[in-house]
């Protein structure tokens, strides 16, 4: 049986527009709060960053989405400056995660 996931869109406030740093305080954050069972259990993926808004992408099993979301909301520092992670979006899928950043997404004729 094919598990369900979510899509999750984090902005990062406070960090240089860098795709590892951006990589290295999600599993920071995640590593802190739910350690190495609790990043299992929720099947953890870092998909991609958008560098100029400061944002990455991450998918998660629905099971974990609500420990995933604590546990970025709790990210307070990073290598000695503030940082905020905001949850900007969860979706089912990537298409509908996409169209938030401005991207048209294709319209259904019912």
């Amino acid at each position: 049986m094919k598990e369900k996931k979510r899509y999750i869109l984090v902005n990062a406030e406070g960090l240089a527009a860098d795709e590892k740093s951006l990589k290295t305080v999600a599993y920071d954050a995640l590593f802190e709060w739910l350690g190495d069972k609790g990043v299992s259990v929720a099947r953890i993926q870092f998909i991609r960053a958008e560098q100029k808004k400061n944002e990455f992408w991450l998918k998660c099993s629905t099971k974990g989405l609500e420990d995933v979301v604590a546990a970025l909301a709790l990210k307070r520092f990073f290598q000695g400056k503030d940082v905020a992670l905001r949850v900007v979006k969860v979706a089912g899928s990537v298409p509908r995660l996409a169209g938030s950043l401005g991207q048209p997404r294709a319209k259904s004729r019912a």
